[in-house]
């Protein structure tokens, strides 16, 4: 996993988007290692909001903001990327 970037400039208001991928991941048949990863990175993402004054998730909450999938194109529907992969 890489390392959560640092928050610059004032706090504003702005969305979250975090990804992780793994690698071979079956969203029907979670493995120990996957499940693994996703609770590291749900405590980095906590850890992260905590360090920078933004409001708190449970683990269960970023469980139910959690999109998954392996098709660019959902993704793209959520955070409204341009033809070329660039957010608008």
């Amino acid at each position: 996993m890489r390392t959560l970037p640092k928050l610059r400039g004032k706090k504003k208001e702005y969305s979250d988007y975090w990804v992780l991928g793994i690698m071979g991941f079956d969203s029907k048949n979670l493995t120990d290692f996957d499940k693994k990863n996703i609770e590291v990175f749900y405590s980095k993402i906590q850890k992260y909001r905590a360090d920078n004054n933004l409001s708190a998730y449970s683990a269960e909450q970023l469980s139910n903001l959690t999109l998954i999938t392996s098709e660019k194109s959902e993704i793209c529907k959520r955070v409204n990327c341009t033809s070329s992969g660039n957010r608008r």
